[in-house]
């Protein structure tokens, strides 16, 4: 099916009959002509799968991942070997693991970038463009370490996405600045 897909493509198909005949002569193949199909030598089978796979997967596609950074080069390199060296269904998954992972991984990066200015007895607080639950302690801990009688100002233009939890600390926040005496305002709060 692979080849066929990549021969549809290469061909310029653009309807699904290739597909449909593909599926007739697999049919007919299997039921009219079993015994000559398991003449057929396995390694000869294996070494067209391959030559195929080695058509399909081009030497360019390897060099795109590697400059797409590590975040995509190392679940893509994880999937291939995962695909030669186990099974389809297998090699897939650990790819989809390394894939989540990097992804997670990347986010907790994202998530934890604050800038904080300090301007005599102010502080700004600039929050990323995606604010969600990674960044919660972080961003307690700031807020915890505020001083007496301080202005402080969260900017919150940049930011696309806030998460319940990161707006649930920003208003515990708001009921303790008034104890702490904190001069306490927010840009665009979501």
């Amino acid at each position: 099916m692979i080849v066929r897909s990549s021969a549809n493509i290469q061909s310029g198909a653009k309807n699904k009959t290739s597909t449909i005949i593909h599926g007739v002569l697999l049919f007919l193949s299997a039921f009219l002509i079993p015994h000559l199909i398991n003449l057929i030598p396995l390694a000869c089978l294996a070494a067209l799968m391959i030559v195929v796979g080695f058509k399909l997967a081009k030497p360019q596609l390897f060099i795109k991942m590697y400059r797409s950074g590590p975040y995509v080069f190392i679940p893509f390199i994880a999937t291939v070997l995962g695909l030669v060296f186990t099974d389809l269904l297998f090699g897939i998954t650990i790819g989809f693991i390394f894939a989540v992972s990097s992804i997670i991984i990347e986010h907790y990066k994202l998530a934890m970038q604050f800038k904080i200015v300090r301007e005599k007895e102010k502080t700004i607080i600039y929050l990323s463009e995606h604010m969600s639950f990674l960044s919660k302690a972080n961003l307690a801990k700031l807020l915890r370490n505020q001083p007496k009688s301080s202005v402080l100002l969260i900017d919150a233009r940049k930011s696309k996405f806030i998460d319940h939890d990161i707006k649930e600390i920003l208003d515990d926040f708001k009921k303790q600045a008034d104890i702490k005496d904190i001069s306490y305002s927010i840009i665009n709060h979501i």
